[in-house]
Parts: C-alpha cells; structure tokens; sequence
C-alpha cells in the first residue's frame, strides 16, 4: 500500500511538472553584453557615454548577437585588448556573456596610483522560464592598484559587490568587483565597476568592465481540455 501511494505522488509531481512546461507558450526576452563602457559626468551636466563591443538590446522576440574586438581604446581614460560579447534568448531561456583581455585604466594627470590594471575580466548571466530564476557569476584576474611592473594586488573574493575604496588627494577611486543587480526575473552582473570622484573638478569617470545582462518573461497558455482539445476559460481572480 505505501509503495502505491509513494509511486503515486511520484507520478502526480511528474504530471504537475509536464503541465507546467506544457503551458508556457511564449516569453519574451531581453538582454545585453558590454565589453567595457566608460561615462564622464562633470557637474550637472549629461554624460558622456562611450561602449566598445557592445551588442545594444536583445530584441523581445530573442535571437542571438554575437560581437568581437581586437583591442579598445577610451581616450585618455582606458585601453583594453581583445573582447567578446553575446546574448541570446530562446526556447525558455535569456543569456549573456562578456569577456576582455589587458585592462588598463589609467586617466591622464591623475596619479598613478589610481591606475587599474587586470590580466581578464568575464562575466555571464543566465535566466530561465517557468520560475524566472536568474543566475550570474564573473571572474577577475590579476587585478593590480598602480604603476605597470608593480603596484599593490587586489585580493578577489568572489563574493558578490566586494568594494575597495581609495582615496589620493582629492580624488576618489572606488572599485566594485562581481557587482549584481538583481530584481525579479532579471539580472545584471559587472565583472568591475570602477568610479573615480575628483572633488576638485566636480568631476567623475565611471567605468564598466565585462557587462552582461539577462532578463524574462514567462508567458503561460490557458489551460487545455485535452479531451475536446478546446481551451478552458480562465478563472477570474477573486475579489
């Protein structure tokens, strides 16, 4: 008797499980994959934005955009080697990666050491229907404070927004290794978010390294009499 109804609950959570993925019709996806951007704001007025390697919006329907760069180069604020970046959305699932060789974020007349200096940096996100759960992890390797041939190495922890801030005179440099950005059904991971603050100038450079977006929405079907094959009209919620 208990074997039966153990292979009955068994079989109940396996037909709950087909009808939940049977009933998902559609979603719609959205997503992104930045190699490295770089904004510099000065007092109130608009930033100004520039992206190397960056695929721009996922459509809605989903697809897949693939980018790659040999080399990156911010003017008077970073230079980078090769990038790769894709996001792609199908089936019941939204993902993104973004990697970048050689970083070398060095701002002119700032001192050296708020120079940030990374052997690679990656980073991938990944969403998935029916539960909208989302994931996103990164990697930074050999992240350096300071002159080429040495300065101080950055121990990375791997634990989500680890923050490690400088300050040199009147400039602030605050770095932000695997940061996320989490809301429902969506995900944003940075594999190194770098703002330098000049107090002086009123001037801030804000810096983002191997960005990769993932974000979905399950869209579930009606259910379906699978006698008449006819759809059964939906309740109305409750008031």
């Amino acid at each position: 008797m208990r074997k039966g109804l153990k292979l009955f609950a068994a079989l109940s959570v396996a037909i709950l499980n087909l009808a939940l993925a049977a009933q998902v019709s559609a979603q719609t996806f959205s997503g992104r994959a930045t190699g490295v951007k770089a904004t510099v704001i000065t007092g109130v007025a608009p930033g100004v934005t520039t992206a190397v390697t960056d695929t721009g919006p996922l459509p809605s329907a989903g697809g897949t955009i693939t980018l790659a760069s040999a080399s990156a180069n911010v003017a008077n604020i970073l230079t980078a080697g090769a990038s790769t970046v894709t996001t792609s959305g199908s089936g019941n699932t939204s993902q993104s990666t973004a990697s970048i060789e050689t970083l070398d974020v060095s701002l002119t007349d700032y001192s050296n050491a708020l120079r940030v200096r990374a052997s690679s940096l990656s980073s991938s996100t990944q969403c998935d229907c029916p539960a909208r759960t989302c994931t996103g992890d990164s990697t930074v390797t050999n992240l350096r404070l300071g002159q080429a041939g040495g300065g101080t190495e950055i121990t990375v922890t791997g634990e989500m927004n680890q923050t490690v801030v400088v300050v040199v005179g009147n400039v602030t440099l605050t770095l932000v290794i695997n940061e996320h950005i989490v809301s429902p059904g969506s995900v944003t991971v940075n594999a190194l978010h770098i703002t330098l603050a000049d107090s002086l100038t009123g001037t801030t450079t804000d810096v983002v390294v191997a960005s990769s977006h993932s974000e979905i929405t399950c869209i579930f079907a009606p259910p379906v009499d699978r006698y008449s094959s006819a759809q059964l009209p939906q309740s109305s919620p409750s008031r």
